[in-house]
This record gives structure tokens, C-alpha cells and sequence, in this order.
């Protein structure tokens, strides 16, 4: 492996930051080199809350093996409505209460279903671990894990019965070091919110896979990083292939939905 002269300057590599790197290496450099701000979509901001919300329940439930009542669920999503806000307002598209309420439906929807279902061993668990062949270590934080599996919680504005290619790719990772099959869990921001689980949709399940090829991926993308870095530097534009997916741009700091966006790809319609 030719990664004897690696000089990307990061003391780790994440799932995530790998898996943003497969999808698109400019929002990698935009946002993992030059640094750029990040900007606070509506969708992340729920996302952020909800996620921080059940956290809370299962933390207290891997304590005392009890779910919070819902209206304590509820007392702890305001707070971290207003810890969240604290971190900057997000672009409101909505009315800000019609967010909360939204959002209180969805923490209900996932209270009253889906949360009794889990019974947590670890939460928001924190892994650093070598891969063999790469020369920094990896991180990654597990949302709930399980006697025998992973859970992942999303969220996202309609049904989704099947993992996104960067989830998967996250659950690749978390397998190396869990050699658990990874559920997922999408509760939906519609106006009746729904959960799709592996009951409502199978392909929400990603059995145990063979570790060699998930480490050789793994190596193969951090040697294109490196080959990168090396041929463009931290200045010059890296390959834009974020925009052959439907969906990354939109969630992109640099990308359409940014005012003055920093990506080759849009800064020059940013006027239109």
C-alpha cells in the first residue's frame, strides 16, 4: 500500500469523514480542510435534537432499565431545543413553533414505538481503533448498541426503506469493531410522522459482512485521499462528485443551498 508518505495533516480518520470523502472529496476538503463554516439546515437541527433526545432515554434506560415517561422525553427535547439553539439559529423555512411541534410528534411517535423495543448496552459508544494498513487510527460513535446488534437512529423528511450508501458504508465500519449486524431506524418529518424500521422495511438491516473487503475499501479510499491531497493540495478544487448524488449537495456547507456557496460547482450561480 502506498501510504509510506501519507501527509494529510488529520490525527484520525472517522466513519463519517471517509464516507463523506467516497461521496464527494471536494466537500471533504471544503469542509474537513479549508474549513469552512457550517452552515445549520432546518433538517440537521431537528435531526440534532431528536437524536440528543433519545439519547437521554437510553442512557437512563441502560441505568435503571426503565424508558423515560414521555412527558420527562419531552421536558428533555425542549432543553435541547434551546442547547441547540444556543449553538447558532438554524435557516427557519418554517415557523419556528410549527418546528417544535413537528419535532415533539416525531420524539412522540418514537417514544411510544419504537424506544420500549431497545435494550441498550452502550450508547453513543466511542471506538478508536487501527485498521491494519492505515496509518492513522479510526473513530466512530455507535448510537445504541445492543446484546447481539447496532442501532442507528436517522431522521428525514419522507419514508426511506433502504440505508443511503454513506449509512452503509458507516455500518461497514462499525462491524470491524462490533461484528454485530447493524438496524436502522428513519423516523419520518412528515406531518404525521412515521418510523420505518426492519419490521416495516427489511432492507433496513445490514448483516455481518466479510471484514477483508470492508478494510479494503477503507484502504483503497484513504490512498485516493492521500493521492489527493498530493496531486491538489489544500487550495485547488478536488473532484466534485457530490453532485451525481440527488441528495449531497443539498446537505453540502458549500453546496446550492448556501447563499455564497464556496464549491466550484455553484459559486458562479450563487448571483441567479
Amino acid at each position: 500500500m502506498r501510504l509510506s508518505g501519507f501527509h494529510l495533516p488529520v490525527e484520525h480518520l472517522s466513519a463519517s469523514s471517509i464516507a463523506q470523502f467516497m461521496t464527494c472529496p471536494e466537500a471533504f476538503r471544503l469542509e474537513r480542510i479549508a474549513k469552512i463554516p457550517k452552515r445549520r439546515f432546518l433538517d440537521g437541527f431537528i435531526g440534532s435534537v431528536h437524536h440528543d433526545t433519545i439519547e437521554e432515554n437510553f442512557r437512563q434506560k441502560m441505568d435503571t432499565g426503565n424508558d423515560q415517561t414521555y412527558e420527562q422525553a419531552e421536558g428533555v427535547y425542549k432543553y435541547k431545543w434551546h442547547e441547540e439553539l444556543e449553538k447558532g439559529e438554524p435557516q427557519w423555512t418554517e415557523h419556528p413553533e410549527r418546528v417544535e411541534e413537528l419535532g415533539l410528534k416525531m420524539l412522540k411517535t418514537f417514544h411510544t414505538a419504537v424506544a420500549p423495543t431497545i435494550k441498550p448496552i452502550a450508547v453513543e459508544q466511542r471506538f478508536e481503533e487501527r485498521v491494519p494498513g492505515l496509518p492513522l487510527p479510526v473513530v466512530g460513535y455507535i448510537d445504541v448498541e445492543e446484546e447481539r446488534l447496532i442501532d442507528e437512529f436517522k431522521t428525514s423528511k419522507q419514508a426511506v426503506k433502504s440505508p443511503k450508501p454513506n449509512w452503509r458504508f458507516q455500518g461497514l465500519i462499525y462491524q470491524l469493531f462490533s461484528r454485530k449486524p447493524i438496524y436502522w431506524t428513519i423516523t419520518t418529518k412528515q406531518k404525521t410522522p412515521v418510523n420505518w424500521t426492519w419490521q416495516t422495511a427489511p432492507n433496513l438491516i445490514l448483516p455481518i459482512q466479510n471484514p477483508d473487503n470492508t478494510v479494503r475499501m477503507m484502504t483503497q479510499a484513504v490512498e485516493m485521499l492521500n493521492d489527493y491531497w498530493l496531486r491538489y493540495g489544500p487550495t485547488r478544487p478536488w473532484p466534485t462528485t457530490g453532485v451525481m448524488h440527488t441528495w449531497a449537495c443539498d446537505y453540502c456547507s458549500g453546496g446550492p443551498k448556501n447563499p455564497n456557496p464556496a464549491c466550484v460547482v455553484w459559486k458562479d450561480n450563487s448571483a441567479n
